[in-house]
């Protein structure tokens, strides 16, 4: 059986990796996280904007390793790859698979 909190820490230490690849930065403490809000069980935003799910665990334990505080901008899925190239968040938590045109 595979431990959960291990997979959450291997997930959580490869987004890390990602972030800082990608040269990531939060700006006054906030790293700022795009994520869909509309996939259950993994990103769910109520109509408030609290976002709640399993991406969003990964993210607020990132954003607690980091000592950072989570600002999440909800967006549709197909606007979160043009939505990062635009700046409006830092990085994307997300299910998204590699395609040639990403």
């Amino acid at each position: 059986m595979i431990n959960s909190n291990l997979i959450k820490s291997a997930l959580a230490t490869s987004l890390l990796v990602c972030a800082l690849a990608t040269g990531a930065s939060a700006k006054d403490g906030v790293l700022r996280i795009g994520t869909e809000g509309d996939a259950p069980k993994f990103s769910m935003a109520d109509p408030s904007g609290n976002v709640t799910g399993f991406d969003a665990d990964i993210a607020n334990g990132l954003c607690a390793e980091l000592k950072l505080k989570c600002e999440f901008v909800v967006q549709t899925f197909s606007s979160l790859v043009p939505s990062m190239d635009k700046d409006r968040f830092d990085v994307i938590i997300s299910g998204l698979g590699i395609t040639a045109e990403r």
